[in-house]
């Protein structure tokens, strides 16, 4: 019997990631994206767990955060009554998370195994993006190799292994935008009713998540033109693509836009909350704020908490800040080789689903620019904003491994990802 080295390598690299967070989820406390009452090393007894679990502690508009979402829903099982603080996000990650609680709340644990073992939700996310990503690297037709680069990649890259601990709803709506690419390169190839559907609900579902998967639209909307251009002289298939885009706009508005009218309806309001003051940076030069000093990353000093670029890396990058140096030092040469690709072969794709990656990635990055330029704060330019585009290069590092032919390079690329991956994974035991 032919023993299959990819499949096993494969199985390993994922039993071993899935492992691996377990021990970070029991290690790490469970956090909050403001972190009130579930600080880092914070609540360290049962009782300020019994605490964090009673909604009368959050009455400060700016406590209301995910964890407090989470807990309305739990207690309440109904929509939130305002939308003060992390409230104005749609309701789908917290419903998901609220049923999980209730399911926790079954068994007779204590708030602290109970708040605890809601990061279990970060280790399904994570599972259910496996299997999207495994489908997605057999359509851009990558080698073995490549792709088993790519999983170790995703598996051990720090922001991915934190994901697992936060209470955001950023790891689903990533998890959306990799099923849309996915159904959206089906439709490219077969522009099917069932496919149309199906894209439709990935992007209504992803903006039901969070309402910055808007940007998937700007991958769709080129397909879509694509088509029309292809179609524009054949009045039958013309019709009938229309009908396609009329149901995949009726399904998505309807996904996407249900929960901003409910709080336009039933509240008569909706306001997105504004970052803390404190956490404003705009007030730095342009250098300071968008200038790439590769030296303060490695360093973090004061002055880089100001600038988008450090922020960004160091967010994505960093659980120990005892660790930074090491990590930056060998960060600095995966950009390089990230850099080589985007200069040497990015441009020159000829695989249009690749092509359709780029465009994507290109599109997800800007707007991260953009929401910088106009909410210049401390929390805006944090990585998890954009994790479609952190996963997406490490697409792009797998097919840059495809275009080295020296054996010698080979080994020595493998070896830089492979001791990156371990430096990032040693800083959460």
């Amino acid at each position: 019997m032919k023993i299959n080295l990819y499949k096993i390598l494969l199985i390993t690299i994922i039993f071993i990631s899935i492992l691996f967070r377990i021990i970070v989820i029991e290690k790490i406390p469970v956090r909050d994206e403001y972190q009130i009452d579930l600080k880092i090393g914070s609540p360290i007894t049962v009782e300020d767990y019994d605490k964090a679990l009673d909604l009368n502690n959050y009455k400060d508009r700016q406590k209301k955060g995910h964890f407090y979402y989470i807990l309305y829903l739990f207690k309440n099982h109904k929509l939130c009554d305002n939308v003060d603080g992390q409230l104005y996000h749609p309701p789908l990650h917290y419903i998901i998370t609220a049923t999980f609680l209730s399911f926790l709340d079954k068994f007779p644990l204590n708030s602290m195994q109970k708040v605890e073992g809601l990061q279990y939700i970060g280790l399904i996310y994570f599972i259910i993006s496996l299997v999207i990503i495994y489908k997605l690297l057999n359509k851009l037709e990558l080698k073995d190799k490549s792709k088993l680069l790519i999983f170790l990649l995703y598996s051990f890259f720090p922001i991915f292994l934190k994901m697992t601990t936060y209470l955001t709803n950023d790891y689903l709506v990533f998890i959306f935008e990799l099923f849309t690419i996915l159904i959206l390169i089906n439709w490219n190839k077969n522009p099917s009713y069932k496919n149309t559907i199906l894209l439709s609900i990935a992007f209504g579902l992803g903006n039901m998540t969070k309402f910055n998967n808007v940007i998937m639209a700007f991958p769709i909307g080129i397909c879509i033109l694509n088509k029309i251009i292809q179609k524009r002289k054949n009045f039958s298939e013309m019709m009938q693509l229309i009908t396609k885009i009329i149901i995949f706009t009726s399904i998505g508005m309807f996904l996407s836009l249900i929960y901003l009218v409910r709080c336009l309806i039933v509240l008569k309001t909706y306001s997105i909350a504004m970052p803390l003051d404190e956490l404003y940076i705009g007030d730095a030069s342009f250098w300071n704020m968008w200038g790439l000093d590769l030296k303060n990353f490695v360093l973090f000093g004061k002055d880089s908490v100001k600038n988008v670029w450090i922020g960004f890396l160091y967010t994505s990058l960093v659980y120990n800040y005892d660790m930074r140096i090491f990590i930056g030092s060998i960060d600095i040469i995966i950009l390089i080789f990230l850099f080589i690709y985007f200069i040497k072969y990015a441009f020159k794709e000829k695989n249009k689903n690749m092509k359709l990656i780029l465009f994507t990635f290109i599109c997800c990055f800007i707007s991260y620019i953009c929401y910088n330029i106009k909410l210049p704060y401390r929390c805006t330019y944090d990585a998890r904003y954009i994790l479609i585009c952190l996963f997406l290069s490490n697409v792009f590092l797998g097919k840059l491994f495809e275009k080295i032919n020296n054996k010698k390079l080979s080994y020595i690329y493998v070896f830089v990802i492979f001791l990156f991956c371990l430096i990032c994974s040693v800083q959460f035991l």
